[in-house]
């Protein structure tokens, strides 16, 4: 039986847990950064990428690869640490990219349901102000171009990042932009830029 790899040594018990001290990494980036660091070559997670495909595995070093890739595209698009990206998406491995590229930069982000109505996802949008907003597919772009205003300036500044192989159906007004995410990964792996790490 192999032996058991821990990211980080078993604490005391009588540790205090209200803050971190010493090492301990103080953001999710920084502890995913900390176990590619120690786990590289080794798996992270897996998933099907489609149905009836066989399982695809990424190790530690291509997720990281991956999120801090989407991390620099997020902050060359202008998201900055403070501002709030939001998500429209199933689970999935573009989710998980986002959620720590996002906390890289320093930025929060907003999840939502692929299922929920398109006034709610509206309201959401409304109180959350995201910059940026990622959506599964042209299907939830399209509802949401049905719910949200005409007005561009009621859209995310730094525009829509849409999942999937299909061009975008029904588009956002004039000036928001339609990101599509093989070509934002690849700007973010291309980027000579370097976002500073939150």
């Amino acid at each position: 039986m192999a032996e058991l790899q821990m990211a980080w040594e078993r604490q005391p018990d009588d540790r205090q847990w209200i803050q971190p001290e010493g090492d301990d990494p103080r953001t999710l980036y920084q502890m995913l950064m900390t176990s590619v660091g120690r786990f590289g070559d080794m798996d992270c997670f897996g998933y099907i990428p489609a149905k009836g495909a066989a399982r695809v595995h990424l190790t530690y070093n291509e997720f990281g690869e991956l999120a801090n890739a989407v991390g620099q595209q997020l902050a060359d698009v202008g998201v900055a640490a403070g501002d709030r990206i939001a998500l429209i998406l199933d689970n999935s491995v573009e989710w998980a990219a986002l959620s720590y590229g996002a906390n890289g930069i320093g930025a929060a982000y907003t999840a939502m349901y692929t299922h929920q109505h398109g006034d709610e996802w509206a309201y959401i949008l409304n109180d959350s102000t995201p910059s940026l907003l990622a959506v599964a597919n042209t299907t939830v772009l399209d509802k949401l171009v049905k719910h949200l205003p005409a007005d561009a300036a009621a859209w995310p500044r730094c525009g829509i990042l849409l999942l999937g192989d299909d061009p975008a159906n029904e588009i956002p007004p004039e000036g928001i932009e339609v990101h599509a995410w093989k070509d934002f990964v690849a700007a973010g792996r291309a980027s000579e830029n370097s976002f500073v790490v939150g």
